[in-house]
C-alpha cells in the first residue's frame, strides 16, 4: 500500500493537466497559439523544476521566480524545432533558467545597472581572483582595464556602478567627521539642496518638450522610457510585440528627426544641446 498514494497523487496531476489542454483545445483560438498553449501545459513541471533548481543559486521569491520560468518556457514553446533532434524538455529548462537569470540581471535589483558595466566589474573580478590563485599579485586599475580590453575611466564607470547599487536611507544619521570628531547634527535628507532654489528658465529644456510633440505619440513615449527611465529596447519590445530591431530603428529615426530640428534653432548664450 506504500506505493499506492504516490501512483493516485501523479494520476491526479495527469488528470488535471489533460483537463487544461482540453479547455486550450476548445478555446477557439489559432491553431499555432493552441499548439503552443498545449505544448507548454504539458510541460509546465519544467518551470517549478527551473524555478526550484535557480532559488537556491540567488535572490527572488519563488513565485516570481516560477513566473519568469513560465514565461522562458513560453519563449521555448514557441521557437522550438522538433525537426533538429532535441527534447523539449532540454530546450524548455534551458529558457526557463535564462529567462530567470535575465529577470534577476535587469528587473529584480532595485537600482537598474546597465548590463554592460555589470558583465564588466564581474570580468574584472574574476581576473584578480585568479591572480590571486596563482599566488600573483593584483593588477592595477590601469593594468586591470588594459587587460579587459577596455579605457581606465570605463572600468572606473563600472566599479563605481557597482559600488552605488545598494540603496541608502536618507534619513540614517549624517556622517562623523573622522578628522576632527565632530558629529553634524541632522540626517542626510536635511542636507539635500531645495530644488526651488536656483531654478531658471531653461530654454533648451523648454525646447526639446516642444519638438518632442512633433514625433509620434508612440515614439515620444519609447524615447521617454529609454532615455530617461532607462528602460532597455528588450524591455519595450516584451510588452508592444515589435521586434528590437524594429524599435532601435524607429528611436534613431526619431533622434535623427531631432537633431535636424535642433540644427535650425537659435540658442542664447551659454546654452547649447550635445548629441553626444
Amino acid at each position: 500500500m506504500q506505493w499506492f498514494f504516490p501512483c493516485m497523487s501523479s494520476l491526479s496531476a495527469s488528470h488535471l493537466q489533460q483537463k487544461r489542454i482540453r479547455r486550450e483545445h476548445r478555446r477557439g483560438l489559432d491553431p499555432t497559439i493552441t499548439h503552443r498553449n498545449a505544448l507548454v501545459l504539458e510541460h509546465y513541471g519544467l518551470a517549478h523544476l527551473a524555478a526550484q533548481r535557480q532559488s537556491l543559486k540567488g535572490p527572488g521569491s519563488h513565485d516570481d521566480l516560477i513566473q519568469e520560468a513560465s514565461l522562458g518556457l513560453i519563449k521555448a514553446a514557441t521557437g522550438y524545432e522538433p525537426s533538429r533532434g532535441h527534447r523539449f524538455s532540454s530546450y524548455g529548462v534551458a529558457m526557463a533558467q535564462g529567462q530567470i537569470l535575465h529577470y534577476r540581471r535587469d528587473r529584480e535589483p532595485t537600482l537598474h545597472v546597465p548590463w554592460r558595466l555589470s558583465s564588466l566589474h564581474a570580468k574584472g573580478i574574476k581576473l584578480q581572483r585568479q591572480r590571486a590563485q596563482q599566488q600573483l599579485p593584483p593588477l592595477s586599475a590601469a593594468r586591470l582595464a588594459e587587460g579587459l580590453g577596455v579605457s581606465p575611466q570605463r572600468w572606473q564607470e563600472a566599479c563605481s556602478t557597482h559600488q552605488q547599487r545598494h540603496l541608502i536611507s536618507l534619513h540614517q544619521p549624517a556622517h562623523r567627521d573622522r578628522s576632527s570628531g565632530d558629529h553634524m547634527e541632522g540626517c542626510m535628507l536635511d542636507q539635500l539642496a531645495d530644488p526651488r532654489v536656483g531654478q531658471c528658465n531653461d530654454g533648451a529644456s523648454d525646447w526639446l518638450r516642444q519638438a518632442l510633440q512633433h514625433l509620434p505619440k508612440r515614439t515620444r513615449q519609447w524615447l521617454i522610457r529609454h532615455h530617461v527611465q532607462g528602460e532597455s529596447v528588450r524591455q519595450i519590445s516584451s510588452g508592444t510585440g515589435l521586434s528590437c530591431r524594429a524599435i532601435r530603428a524607429e528611436l534613431a529615426g526619431a533622434l535623427e528627426q531631432l537633431k535636424q530640428l535642433a540644427s535650425g534653432q537659435t540658442w542664447p548664450a551659454g546654452q547649447s544641446v550635445s548629441w553626444n
